[in-house]
């Protein structure tokens, strides 16, 4: 092979390298496409505020005391009428929390962490508190701020 083709060949594999990665991800799905992200009250309008509409069947569970849903990494719970929204990722190794209505708590069950309602940690091995998101109820609506 010529010195002039190899260089020739070696210039358009480099730029073969740089040039795909990029054409590549741009092809792919907008990770913030979620579709969660409606206004209709089932997920995320955008605005880093998760809205819940508590008359539609999938939520039905937030109309009772000790009822909770978990959407998009975040529990919420229906605690004597009000309501409390936290993080659902464990802060010790990400497994998904859950709610026992009965202890009032927050078990993981992956390595036996416990949280309270408030997030904080009860029993570890977790070691950091459950984030926690203020609650607006506008009627029939929540409107969870995730920051």
């Amino acid at each position: 092979m010529q010195r002039r083709n190899f260089i020739g060949n070696l210039a358009k594999g480099a730029g073969t390298l740089i040039v795909l990665p990029t054409l590549i991800t741009a092809c792919e799905d907008d990770p913030m496409d979620d579709p969660m992200d409606d206004p209709n009250g089932n997920g995320n309008n955008g605005d880093n505020v998760m809205v819940v509409d508590l008359t539609d069947a999938q939520n039905s569970a937030l109309l009772a005391s000790g009822g909770f849903i978990s959407r998009n990494n975040v529990i919420i719970i229906n605690s004597s009428g009000n309501y409390i929204a936290l993080s659902s990722v464990c802060t010790h190794s990400a497994c998904q929390v859950t709610y026992n209505a009965s202890n009032n708590n927050l078990p993981c069950p992956c390595h036996g962490s416990l949280f309270s309602i408030s997030g904080s940690v009860l029993n570890g091995p977790a070691d950091a508190p459950l984030e926690t998101y203020p609650v607006t109820e506008n009627g029939d609506v929540l409107e969870i701020d995730l920051g």
